[in-house]
């Protein structure tokens, strides 16, 4: 069996205020307004 994730990061700082990231199964790091993710 294999294991197979993508990511969803969020973050804040004071400099660029609130953040979101996704990273897909490709390993693309790609900056999003929003990301949603559940199981399908």
């Amino acid at each position: 069996n294999m294991l197979q994730t993508g990511l969803i990061v969020g973050g804040w700082d004071k400099y660029e205020g609130g953040q979101i990231f996704s990273i897909p199964l490709g390993g693309t790091i790609l900056q999003q307004p929003f990301a949603i993710g559940g199981i399908h």
